[in-house]
């Protein structure tokens, strides 16, 4: 370490072992095109089990300013990396991971973007993929590995190179192993969510939290493949990672219950283009509606708790006192969220009917059968409304003969002058596989 001067960023660490790799991450972070007494690097050591990383840090370069904070046990990345947040002491903070060798100018393009961009930002660096054959290449000493470990960021599949596409979902996109932001809004947002203890979707859940403290700003995100960094191999439990993301990704579900994350788990394609799409169609449909076509649907369904699914469904007369409410057009609440219905968190059977009010009609493909599909397992019955202010108009029997050859049962009634309702229910003989 060198000098006592405060540092302008701070690079936060975690490791559970990895010494081989953390040696490497050292190595290249030494190397970077900065002064690096600005630049605070912190190793959290996340319950190793001998002193590998510890003796990796304590021979770092002496050129870098390399410390280490230590976790008695494991306690997880998330957990890790606040403990890094709250060791920190520069403006910028980036997290990077303890397999990531950084380009000589990662720290450059991180801290030049936060110059040049309104505070508070987020940067997403670009990570690529080597193979085993190039990663022979990053040895202690070289600067840049050879042209064919140029893999390039394993998030091109789904997108990241355009710009659109990061505004509308950044939290898609970034990923630990290379963001950055200042050091006080990470705090403010309350770091990392430490009931993510294994592996996987701890960064996802940060940064849409991050999003949405900001006021749902996607122009505050960017993403720069250029500040990069290569993921350097290493042997893992991929069985045990896969668990471990499974119940993350149920917990990212149930604690933001909000239909831009109620919606992961799509195909990547078709969940960026309905969160380009759909805000539109959801701000055009109808607020309000017949309060007696409304009162009859109700009616119909007989005395069991109901949950509506609608702009304008708020306060309705019809409601039951147990009723439940998506309406969009309202503030979302623990009492009203804003879900489309395709993935929820009630409990089998819980609602004598869904009624869904014309958002039904903007689903894609996918999305409309899981609405069918989930609708059915929290309720005895779907009633997917079509009114007659809505802005597009639906082929009710295409519904219907959809729904018949999935071997549901199916009625039709008018609603309103123009409108209908569509209720979908399974046969007794059971659904169709």
């Amino acid at each position: 370490m060198t000098g006592d001067a405060k540092p302008i960023v701070s690079i936060v660490l975690p490791a559970r072992g990895q010494a081989f790799t953390l040696a490497r991450t050292l190595q290249s972070l030494a190397r970077q095109t900065v002064d690096l007494d600005a630049v605070d690097v912190i190793v959290v050591d996340d319950g190793t089990l001998d002193d590998s990383v510890a003796d990796v840090v304590k021979h770092a370069p002496d050129e870098l300013r390399a410390r280490i904070v230590r976790h008695d046990v494991n306690r997880g990345r998330a957990a890790a990396r606040n403990t890094g947040l709250a060791a920190a002491r520069g403006d910028i903070v980036i997290f990077l991971d303890a397999d990531s060798w950084a380009v000589p100018h990662l720290v450059r393009r991180h801290l030049d973007f936060h110059y040049a961009t309104p505070s508070p930002s987020f940067l997403i660096g670009g990570r690529q993929e080597p193979t085993l054959d190039s990663l022979t290449a990053l040895r202690p000493g070289e600067s840049q590995p050879p042209e064919r470990a140029l893999e390039r960021d394993v998030r091109a599949d789904f997108g990241v190179s355009d710009p659109s596409n990061v505004r509308i979902a950044p939290w898609l996109y970034a990923y630990t192993h290379n963001i950055s932001l200042p050091r006080v809004a990470a705090t403010e947002v309350g770091g990392f969510d430490e009931d993510l203890t294994g592996w996987g979707w701890e960064d996802v859940e940060f940064a849409y939290r991050v999003y949405r403290q900001w006021g749902s700003d996607g122009s505050r995100f960017s993403y720069d493949p250029y500040a990069g960094c290569y993921h350097l191999m290493h042997l893992r439990n991929v069985d045990e990672m896969s668990t471990h993301a499974i119940k993350g990704f149920r917990h990212l579900k149930r604690k933001h219950l909000h239909w831009e994350i109620e919606r992961l788990g799509t195909a990547e394609g078709h969940y960026l283009a309905g969160l380009h799409e759909y805000p539109r169609h959801l701000s055009g449909f109808t607020r309000h509606h017949a309060p007696g076509a409304l009162e009859g649907l109700a009616q119909a369904q007989g005395n069991g708790r109901l949950l509506w699914i609608g702009n304008g469904v708020v306060g309705m007369t019809s409601h039951r006192p147990d009723d439940v409410t998506c309406d969009h057009a309202s503030p979302p609440s623990r009492e009203n969220l804003h879900l489309l219905g395709v993935d929820t968190p009630w409990a089998d059977g819980e609602f004598a009917a869904v009624i869904s009010i014309d958002v039904w009609r903007m689903l894609a493909s996918g999305d409309l059968c899981r609405h069918v599909q989930e609708s059915l397992r929290v309720a005895g019955a779907l009633v997917m409304v079509c009114t007659d202010d809505a802005r597009t108009s639906a082929d009710p029997a295409y519904l219907i003969a959809m729904a018949r050859d999935f071997g549901l049962a199916t009625s039709r009634s008018p609603f309103g002058d123009h409108g209908y309702s569509v209720s979908i229910r399974h046969a007794e003989t059971g659904p169709a596989s």
